[in-house]
């Protein structure tokens, strides 16, 4: 009995694998299959270079302004270094606290314009792969194709199957707008931290050297 059941448990598997493979191959043989080179399509897609050179140059953009900024901080450092033998310890440390507050400030700003950067070419993307399926859609119908497989996904295929070309002719031929929603990274406000730190101190600020007699 023992050994009955170890051989059905066995075998059960074997049988559902087999069902599985002999009535796919069945399904396949009623089917109409196109191949589509995904790579190719983004690569040569006019489109999809524009989302990206744009989604570059708001990237470079907001960049140079952080660059900018802690470049200006960095001065204000060391205008601190040049200042501590006259300035107080209350206010070196206001200083300096002011600084570390700084560059805190410009590391959330760069978080924040990563994420919405990255919002922003979500959004565009998802629009731009609903309009890129259709014109899948609307040639594998035109040519009676009943399904579109990645290329990666096949080993071999005739390259008749081949809808690629065709399917970059249109979607170059049947522009997609391209409008990229970059309000939620152009509201993020960096300072210049121009002027944080000046050569002269005040009164209040200098150590007490003593008085003259």
């Amino acid at each position: 009995m023992k050994i009955f059941k170890l051989y059905a448990k066995n075998i059960i598997p074997i049988l559902f694998t087999s069902f599985f493979i002999f009535n796919t191959i069945s399904y396949a043989e009623e089917i109409k299959i196109a191949i589509l080179d995904n790579g190719q399509v983004f690569e040569k897609s006019e489109a999809f270079n524009e989302i990206n050179s744009k989604i570059k140059q708001k990237s470079d953009s907001f960049g140079d302004k952080l660059r900018k900024s802690e470049a200006n901080l960095r001065k204000n450092l060391s205008e601190i270094e040049k200042q501590k033998s006259v300035l107080s310890e209350d206010a070196l440390k206001k200083k300096n606290d002011d600084l570390n507050k700084g560059f805190i400030d410009l590391q959330q700003k760069a978080v924040s314009g990563r994420e919405a950067l990255q919002k922003s070419y979500e959004k565009v993307m998802k629009s731009f792969i609903e309009h890129l399926n259709k014109i899948i859609s609307k040639i594998a119908e035109d040519t009676g194709y009943s399904l579109v497989l990645d290329r990666n996904a096949s080993q071999y295929f005739d390259k008749k199957l081949d809808i690629t070309d065709k399917v970059i002719e249109n979607l170059n031929k049947d522009k997609f707008i391209v409008e990229i929603d970059f309000s939620e990274i152009d509201n993020i406000e960096i300072k210049d931290y121009i002027k944080t730190v000046t050569k002269d101190t005040t009164k209040e600020e200098q150590k007490p050297t003593g008085s003259k007699k």
